[in-house]
């Protein structure tokens, strides 16, 4: 069947190779069929690789649909296919721009997939409070020790899940049932069957699916779908990404482009492989290209970003310089007696900078604590100044948003497994295990649906002894979603996330996207997850944006404000219980997060910390200074900001900014 768009790409004025010009021309213009770029921020990789698809699709006639390009987060996605779409209109549909976590999961979801493998894409959603797995990943925990006593308790078994997922994204053996250490195999073969039982899947899990599937299936049309691939930060990606990417690029006739920047690796908990970027440019066949001109960061913002940088032993091994005309930009450094004064000087800085023509989408507030988030956030809006958090992990963190999504999951979807588990426990320690193992094991033998069953317990046509601590949390779930069914839009989302409700204030600001009057329990569930599970950061907003450092990888803003800048919070400390690090690469990680941070801004950059916090911020954060007596604690600045050279100008108190 012939491409509708192909008559619309033929009158297509080639435009790619506007205004392009030196290294950027270069880049474009490449006939090698794989291309490595390396650059620092701001130097225009992206534009190279709209420019480098433009011209496939303008002057080589490779179809839309022929091209993938594979981004770390779903902004970055967005921000491609809308750049393409200025320049095609129409003609661009069918160009895939994802996730490599979504393009795994429309891999996975054909029947194919879910009949050779006995699987379910159905991912379990959790938080980690106090190094365990919660939400739905608890009740799983509590029914392995229920099955096993062996099986410990849920930090240690939490540990070893995390482990097993290090190990799939390293590219190692299944640890599943076949792990190196023997004593390991009964618990990961225990895991599957909880997850097969509930047609579930970890998150970790989906890219190993992905890969083993297609690697056994070499005449799966996704080995040959793309004649040109393109991937965004490469040294985001771990091991079995990267597997992945060549799987896909096996094809000696696909283009196949990476983009990275080796100083802008800060995903060691997904088990990044900056090592692989390198790996990748000195390939055979592999042109290796860099940029050296930054069209983002004036002189007085790079200088000391670049110094802070190349102390690491592994940074890239050349930096570009800031394009010729450039504003130099303006720094400030502060450090302010209290917590209290910090957040009034980064308002007087946000102030500053809107009497400057900076408008409040324009400006970044970087944090290392959410603690400290929730306060600036508050102080702004007290002010009338606009202001959002953008914290994934506070969205399902509270008890009452986790039932209140496990309403909505069972909403869409009455016999999900997951989330009929989840609330069956009702948040009681131990979940039930002991009389929800009763009705597992009822359901496993009589190829029986848990819903139906505990159905048919309540109506007395089933005896099943041993479980009635279900029953109480079964009738009251039945009774909430009867009373929310015919729901739907703005009325279902305040119907499970009121709006007097601070938990429910960023699930919420997740919806606003694109809830209408019609949207459904299922419409509203996917949304969500899709959006929980791979953020997405709004291309224009009309408020201030408060965030984590990790958060604003791939941003660009007028003016940012980095706070919390103490020794303790920037670095964090190492600890091997939650890195897979040794303690010399986690602060080479730290250094290139402090990096990023500092280099998302083009005109103005706010460095800041405070010289006294109270004792309530130092419990539980592990934050270099001394105790005052009376409930105050000294810190000391972060080693970052003292090692940014002699560019940076001197820390004052002052709360006016010029």
């Amino acid at each position: 069947m012939e491409d509708p768009t192909q008559d619309k790409l033929e009158e297509i004025q080639e435009t790619w190779a506007d205004q392009l010009e030196g290294q950027a021309k270069e880049i474009v213009e490449s006939e090698s069929p794989r291309l490595c770029v390396q650059a620092g921020p701001g130097t225009g990789k992206s534009f190279c690789m709209t420019r480098r698809l433009l011209r496939l699709i303008q002057q080589k006639k490779v179809k839309p649909s022929e091209i993938l390009a594979v981004t770390f987060t779903r902004t970055a996605a967005n921000d491609l296919r809308r750049e393409l779409e200025k320049t095609l209109g129409e003609a661009q549909r069918g160009f895939r721009a994802s996730t490599l976590h979504s393009l795994c999961f429309n891999i996975v979801e054909h029947e194919s997939f879910l009949k050779v493998r006995n699987r379910k894409p159905r991912f379990l959603l959790s938080v980690t409070k106090q190094g365990c797995l919660n939400f739905e990943a608890a009740p799983m925990l509590s029914d392995l020790q229920a099955e096993n006593s062996a099986y410990k308790a849920a930090r240690e078994q939490s540990k070893k899940i995390k482990e097993f997922e290090a190990m799939w994204a390293r590219r190692q053996t299944d640890p599943l049932g076949t792990p190196a250490e023997g004593q390991d195999a009964p618990y990961g073969t225990s895991v599957l069957n909880w997850l097969r039982f509930h047609q579930g899947m970890l998150v970790g899990e989906l890219v190993k699916e992905a890969y083993e599937f297609l690697s056994a299936e070499p005449d799966s049309p996704w080995r040959t779908k793309f004649r040109a691939i393109l991937v965004d930060e490469y040294q985001d990606l771990n091991k079995l990404d990267q597997a992945m990417i060549d799987l896909l690029c096996e094809h000696e006739q696909t283009v196949a482009s990476v983009v990275g920047d080796v100083d802008q690796s800060i995903y060691s908990f997904r088990c990044a492989h900056p090592e692989g970027l390198v790996e990748y440019a000195t390939k055979n066949g592999v042109e290796a290209k860099t940029m050296d001109t930054s069209r983002r960061c004036g002189t007085a913002i790079l200088s000391p970003a670049q110094n802070l940088i190349k102390q690491n032993t592994k940074h890239a091994s050349a930096y570009p310089s800031p394009m010729s005309g450039m504003h130099a930009g303006s720094v400030y450094v502060r450090r302010w007696a209290t917590r209290t004064q910090e957040v009034e000087g980064v308002v007087a800085f946000i102030k500053h900078c809107k009497n400057q023509g900076v408008e409040e989408g324009e400006i970044l507030v970087l944090v290392p604590s959410r603690v400290i988030g929730k306060d600036i956030r508050n102080a702004l809006r007290a002010e009338d100044i606009p202001a959002h958090s953008y914290f994934a992990e506070e969205q399902l963190e509270e008890v009452e948003a986790q039932k209140a999504f496990t309403l909505l999951t069972l909403l869409a979807n009455q016999k999900d497994r997951v989330a009929l588990r989840c609330w069956l426990g009702g948040w009681k320690n131990g979940h039930c295990a002991g009389s929800y193992k009763k009705l597992r094991r009822y359901c496993e033998e009589n190829n029986a649906e848990p819903w139906d069953t505990l159905e048919m317990v309540v109506s007395g046509d089933l005896s099943l002894s041993g479980t009635n601590p279900l029953y109480k949390p079964f009738e009251e779930l039945k009774e909430k979603l009867a009373s929310l069914t015919t729901n739907k839009g703005p009325s279902l989302l305040d119907s499970l996330f009121p709006t007097d409700a601070e938990w429910a204030e960023d699930i919420r600001v997740l919806a606003s996207q694109s809830i209408c009057d019609e949207t459904s329990a299922a419409d509203l569930h996917e949304m969500l997850v899709e959006a929980i599970t791979q953020p997405f950061m709004p291309a224009e907003v009309d408020h201030v944006r408060i965030m984590s450092f990790h958060k604003s990888k791939g941003l660009t803003c007028e003016a940012a404000a980095i706070m919390g800048a103490i020794d303790g919070l920037a670095p964090r400390p190492h600890d091997p219980e939650k890195s897979f690090l040794t303690p010399a690469e986690h602060i080479e990680e730290q250094r290139r997060l402090f990096y990023v941070a500092m280099t998302r801004s083009k005109n103005y950059l706010l460095i800041s910390s405070a010289n006294v916090v109270g004792s309530q911020f130092v419990f539980g954060v592990p934050i270099v200074g001394k105790w005052l007596g009376r409930g105050r604690y000294q810190t000391a600045v972060s080693p970052f900001v003292t090692s940014l050279g002699t560019a940076l100008p001197a820390a004052s108190n002052g709360m006016t900014f010029s």
